[in-house]
Parts: structure tokens; C-alpha cells; sequence
């Protein structure tokens, strides 16, 4: 017995030193780690519930349905269909709430790890059996081997709680180093965009001699002068220019083209396209455009688009003030 009772201490002992290596790992390599886990845990489970909530309260709307429709059954064979949806709507709905009740209770596995609900209580599973181990070897054989036989006990009570601990420190591990993985991914392809969109040239367009807003006389020609740069990247290839105007202008000199019907912006009205090409760095483009203002006095917004191969073209207001 006395074998018996040293061999109970230093398993004893033995489970103690583990018990505060699992502690130690949990809190120093695992600690942000098993919060993240608890918390996106939590958020999965009450997701979880609610759904299960919402399709027993769905499935109790039906069996009350079934109810009273077996109420108001005038067949044998409507009578028995009905009681075979019932016992089925039934069946899902425990089924329902028994998902419900599981997903509220997942969320507590990491308790495992925590000093109140998981190295605490085993803690206090091997100090009783090493204070048992210790009091069976004084008194008489039966009561010594009773004694021994409630550590052993409380020993493997106190291995399968380590047993838990050491699954969710290992789910932990897993499920972080493949949220690491996924993290390290987007953050590469985040990286890679904004080096595409960094590398991407940036045209801009400038009017020379005048600024808008331009003030025109009705129903007459007016040449307005402009120049196009590259202000960022190395070239931008096929480089192109669309000045949008609205009804009562015209552009002379330009092949007439209207904007299609079924674009988003602007569509069906009057463009001049002025094909610039490939602009490099330290190159400036002058172009003019030729316009005739409408008869009517007013203030008329047009826009140009200004654009190329890899660049981001977007659309630019400008006014153009007509008055005597």
C-alpha cells in the first residue's frame, strides 16, 4: 500500500506541473488568441440560436396550422395526412431546440483555459488526492486502500479535465494559424492593389488663356484652349478626351457623334473626342475646341471625360455662362 500511495503522490505531483504548464501556454502564446476564439465562438452561437429560435417559433406557427386544420378534416385520409405532418413538425422542432440549447452551451469549452473554471478545480482534484495519498499511509489497510481508491479517482477526474484543456488548446492553435494564413493572404492582395492602383498614371487637363466659368455671347464662336499632362506614372497609353455638351450647343469642326441611349451618363448627348495618344512624362498636348454657344442666355454645365489605357477616367464639370 505504501507503493501504492507514493506512486498516487508523485502522479499527484506530477499533474500540478502540468496543470501550470497548460496555464502558463494559455496565457502567454495563446491568450489573444483564445479571446478571439471565445468571442467570434459567442458570435457563432447566438447566431446559431437565433436561427434555431426562429425556425421552432416557424415550426410551432405550423403544427398550430396542422392543428387546425386536423380540426376541420372531413376524411379519414385528410385525418391521417394531417397527423403525419403534425408528428413531423413535431419531430424538427425538438430537433430545433436541441440545436438552440447546443449552440448556447458551445461557447463555454474555453472556460477550459481560464483560471476559475478550468485550472481551479483541477487544481483542487489533485491537491485532494495528493492530501488522500498522503493520509492512507498512517491508518489501517482497508481504510488506507478506500482512501487510495478516491484519489485514484479524483486523479483521472483531474486527467480528463487536462484531457479537455489540452483539445481546446489545441483547436485553438489550429483555428489561429489558419485565421493567421487567411490574414497574411488578404493583406498581400491588399498590398498588390494598392501597388496596382499606385503604378496606375494620373492624366489632368488645364485650361490656358481663360477659366472656366466661360462667358459666351448667344449663338456665337468661341475656341477654347487646352493642354493635357501626365502628372504621375511613366506613360499613359491611348489617351482620350470627350467633351459632353447639352442641347442648344454644337461643336463645328468635329465629326457630329452623340453618347449612346443606353449609357449611364449623359446618354444621347452631343461629343467631341479629341484622340490624344500616348502622353509621357514631361510631355504637354495643346489642343483647341471650337464651340458654339446656344441662343439662349444662361448658365450651361458640360463636362469632359479624360481618360486612357489603365488610367481612371471620370467625368469633370465645367460652366459656361451665355449673356449679352
Amino acid at each position: 500500500m505504501e507503493a501504492f500511495s507514493d506512486a498516487l503522490v508523485l502522479a499527484s505531483l506530477t499533474l500540478l506541473a502540468i496543470i501550470v504548464a497548460i496555464f502558463v501556454l494559455a496565457a502567454s502564446l495563446l491568450g489573444r488568441a483564445i479571446q478571439q476564439a471565445r468571442e467570434e465562438q459567442q458570435a457563432a452561437s447566438a447566431r446559431e440560436q437565433e436561427e434555431a429560435e426562429a425556425q421552432a417559433t416557424q415550426l410551432g406557427k405550423a403544427i398550430a396550422e396542422v392543428q387546425s386544420k386536423l380540426k376541420e378534416a372531413a376524411t379519414s385520409e385528410a385525418v391521417s395526412t394531417l397527423e403525419g405532418q403534425l408528428s413531423q413538425y413535431k419531430k424538427e422542432r425538438k430537433t430545433s431546440e436541441k440545436q438552440s440549447k447546443k449552440a448556447a452551451r458551445r461557447h463555454h469549452r474555453y472556460r477550459a483555459l481560464t483560471v476559475q473554471w478550468g485550472i481551479l478545480p483541477t487544481s483542487m482534484l489533485v491537491l485532494a488526492s495528493l492530501v488522500l495519498a498522503a493520509a492512507a499511509q498512517p491508518v489501517t489497510a482497508a481504510a488506507g486502500y478506500a482512501l487510495l481508491s478516491v484519489c485514484g479517482l479524483f486523479l483521472l477526474g483531474a486527467c480528463y479535465r487536462i484531457y479537455q484543456s489540452l483539445r481546446v488548446v489545441q483547436e485553438i492553435a489550429v483555428t489561429t494559424e489558419e485565421a493567421q494564413f487567411k490574414r497574411e493572404v488578404e493583406a498581400f492582395e491588399t498590398a498588390l492593389v494598392r501597388l496596382e492602383e499606385r503604378k496606375r498614371p494620373i492624366l489632368s487637363l488645364k485650361f490656358i488663356e481663360a477659366e472656366p466659368p466661360f462667358k459666351f455671347k448667344p449663338s456665337s464662336q468661341q475656341v477654347i484652349q487646352f493642354h493635357v499632362s501626365l502628372i504621375w506614372g511613366d506613360a499613359a497609353r491611348s489617351t482620350r478626351i470627350d467633351f459632353i455638351a447639352p442641347e442648344g450647343f454644337d461643336f463645328p469642326g468635329h465629326e457630329p457623334y452623340r453618347r449612346s441611349l443606353h449609357v449611364q451618363e449623359f446618354p444621347g448627348a452631343l461629343t467631341a473626342i479629341f484622340q490624344i495618344g500616348d502622353v509621357l512624362r514631361d510631355m504637354t498636348h495643346y489642343r483647341k475646341l471650337n464651340i458654339t454657344a446656344p441662343a439662349t442666355p444662361g448658365t450651361y454645365t458640360l463636362n469632359y471625360w479624360l481618360g486612357g489605357e489603365g488610367c481612371i477616367g471620370r467625368f469633370e464639370p465645367f460652366e459656361v455662362e451665355i449673356a449679352e
